[in-house]
């Protein structure tokens, strides 16, 4: 798996993570985002890449030589709408939050969720430059 698909695997648990708890003021621990180890690494990067795009926000972090932990993270308004964006996938048509959370049914590559992020925000950036 090259790095990028390593990234789009770790944002699509993160993704489905932040859509299962909703908006919270609970603690989240780069623990609690349920990847693989060899992943793990790849989680504090990507979530400050979703914070960074406008998807998600926190009201505080704290990390240490053994992690992150992030207080009340939540997806943004514009996160919210990303997740009911709808794209293709082998055939089928699903929302971003049906890929994110229901990947062995949709049964495609991560790639498609880098794919369509990149092209969605690439599109919402040159309409806010125009």
């Amino acid at each position: 798996m090259k790095a990028l698909e390593k990234n789009a695997a770790v944002i699509s648990v993160i993704l489905a993570k932040l859509l299962d708890i909703g908006i919270n003021d609970d603690f989240v621990d780069d623990t609690d985002i349920d990847v693989d180890n060899d992943l793990r690494d790849m989680v504090k990067p990507c979530m400050e890449w979703l914070a960074n795009e406008g998807l998600v926000r926190w009201a505080n972090t704290a990390h240490s030589s053994s992690g992150a932990t992030w207080v009340g993270p939540v997806l943004t308004s514009r996160g919210i709408a990303i997740m009911g964006a709808r794209l293709e996938v082998d055939g089928q048509t699903v929302t971003i939050a049906e890929y994110v959370t229901h990947p062995s049914k949709t049964k495609g590559s991560f790639t498609v969720i880098g794919d369509f992020l990149g092209s969605a925000l690439g599109g919402y950036t040159k309409s806010m430059m125009s």
